[in-house]
């Protein structure tokens, strides 16, 4: 991206992936940003991510999959686990107090979650030295932090 900035003199450059985002399917992914700030945030309905793309849920499900390769509640659940890697790194909150501010049943499901995505426990990733690199590890951190 620097060197695309620099040879095209744009002072930000956006990376391909983003770029080729539908808009049916940027809205949703704006909505699902919006929603993953607030804590704990609102539960996410399919039809109303549909709405807010101005399509139907099964038509945003395959546009989603085609631009994105998942779901969009999928993807809202990743984004949550991204926020949820962000406050292991950098908060000394208890993985209970995570799970509640993030939107997650419990510690327990939370917990299950992020294994599924990050290959560790949510205590080993905290104790990483490496939990920097290892949040990398999420398949939507480039289209989440695009903007």
């Amino acid at each position: 991206l620097l060197v695309q900035a620099y040879a095209t003199g744009e002072r930000a450059a956006k990376t391909q992936h983003h770029a080729s985002l539908h808009e049916g399917v940027e809205n949703a992914v704006e909505m699902i940003r919006a929603n993953t700030v607030q804590s704990p945030p609102e539960p996410l309905r399919l039809k109303e991510l549909a709405q807010a793309a101005h399509t139907t849920p099964e038509n945003l499900c395959r546009l989603f999959k085609k631009t994105l390769e998942l779901g969009p509640l999928e993807y809202a659940k990743l984004a949550r686990l991204d926020r949820v890697a962000n406050q292991l790194r950098r908060t000394p909150l208890s993985l209970k107090e995570i799970a509640l501010s993030t939107g997650f049943y419990d510690a327990y499901h939370l917990s299950r979650s992020f294994k599924q995505v990050y290959g560790l426990s949510p205590k080993a990733f905290k104790e990483s030295p490496y939990n920097e690199w290892l949040s990398q590890k999420n398949p939507i951190i480039r289209t989440l932090y695009s903007r």
